[in-house]
This record gives C-alpha cells, sequence and structure tokens, in this order.
C-alpha cells in the first residue's frame, strides 16, 4: 500500500510540475512564500486534502501507519 501511495504522489507531483511549467509560475517552494494564492490555486488545493484526509481516515481505520 505504501508503495502504491508514494507512486501516487509522484505522479502527482510530476503533473504540478508541468502545469506550472506551462503557466509560467515558479517552483512549489518558491510559490509557497510569494504573495496571496489564487482562488483557482485554493480551491485545488482544498480538492486534493479531502482526497488526502480520506486515504488518512481509511489507514487509521486499519490501523497501518
Amino acid at each position: 500500500m505504501d508503495q502504491k501511495l508514494q507512486s501516487l504522489i509522484d505522479r502527482l507531483e510530476k503533473v504540478v510540475e508541468r502545469a506550472e511549467a506551462s503557466a509560467g509560475s515558479a517552483p512549489v517552494t518558491a510559490a509557497a512564500s510569494a504573495g496571496p494564492v489564487a482562488a483557482t490555486v485554493k480551491a485545488w488545493q482544498k480538492d486534493v486534502m479531502s482526497k488526502v484526509q480520506s486515504f488518512k481516515d481509511a489507514t487509521a481505520a486499519l490501523n497501518i501507519p
């Protein structure tokens, strides 16, 4: 399960990097310290975090760290 989750995270990171590169934005680390965050970015982050929370809840229910 850990390997599948890590694979999914790696794929998501690559997608984000490509999206940022095509939009001409800075890398994630630089963007985190930049000014205000666009509403679409906040909505995307909220959506992703809700899915991550589902994984956390499921693994907690199964006693998987």
